[in-house]
């Protein structure tokens, strides 16, 4: 990604320290957090605004507009 100047404008779903490192080096804008994998993860989701959780309802439910 760095070596191709490539950036993804969110990373969702259930999330790892490795996705965590992708925004803190500017690789990611945001992290849209359904379930954390790890405890990095957890710290992470707690101290960088960036990093925001929303439902599984809001992320996989078939009947919700927003999944």
């Amino acid at each position: 990604m760095v070596e191709k100047n490539i950036k993804m404008s969110f990373a969702l779903g259930g999330i790892s320290s490795a996705i965590c490192k992708l925004l803190d080096k500017g690789l990611v804008k945001n992290i849209i957090d359904v379930q954390d994998f790890d405890l990095t993860a957890i710290e992470h989701f707690t101290n960088n605004p960036k990093h925001f959780g929303i439902s599984s309802s809001e992320y996989a439910n078939p009947a919700n507009k927003s999944a």
